[in-house]
């Protein structure tokens, strides 16, 4: 069993949104937002791009600190999670809906990120497409932030009972 081609654009939705949305102590948030301060390197009021965004977790905690943000999902679920807890904190945050891959800004970010289980669910080529994107998006010598860590979503529809083979006594 496989799962369809871009599983993705559908998935975030529902029950699946309902769990992102609670899996993340605000304390971990506080701390990678501190990470990806340190390491953009530019000050507040500085336009920082999170894409894809999520439930703007982290988009919510720059903006808390004076930094002008954009960010950008596929899932209207999420982004109506975003708007509503922006709105819930007073803070203003330019939230759209989008194809990370289809960016339509030129040279206009002092800084990107893409943060916490966002990467790796297109194909090589998709991914490619996606860094392209960003890179358009940001301004000369402007900094982008990725964190690729293993993300359960993409392992699972290409999950194998075992990846190994066995020739003769040897595994």
């Amino acid at each position: 069993m496989s799962a369809p081609d871009e599983w993705w654009r559908t998935f975030f939705s529902g029950l699946s949104v309902e769990m992102w949305l609670q899996a993340t102590p605000e304390e971990q948030t506080r701390q990678e937002a501190d990470f990806i301060q340190k390491m953009l390197q530019v000050r507040p009021p500085s336009r920082l791009l999170d894409v894809p965004c999520g439930g703007g977790r982290h988009a919510l905690a720059l903006a808390g600190r004076g930094y002008s943000l954009t960010g950008v999902d596929i899932s209207s679920d999420f982004l109506n999670a975003a708007r509503a807890a922006a709105t819930e904190r007073s803070l203003k945050v330019a939230w759209e809906q989008r194809d990370t891959r289809e960016l339509p800004w030129t040279a206009e970010f002092e800084g990107a990120y893409c943060f916490g289980n966002s990467i790796g669910y297109q194909d090589e080529a998709g991914n490619a497409d996606f860094l392209k994107a960003v890179g358009h998006a940001l301004k000369p010598g402007a900094r982008f932030v990725l964190d690729a860590s293993y993300i359960v979503e993409v392992v699972l529809p290409t999950l194998q009972h075992r990846a190994w083979y066995q020739a003769g006594h040897i595994p």
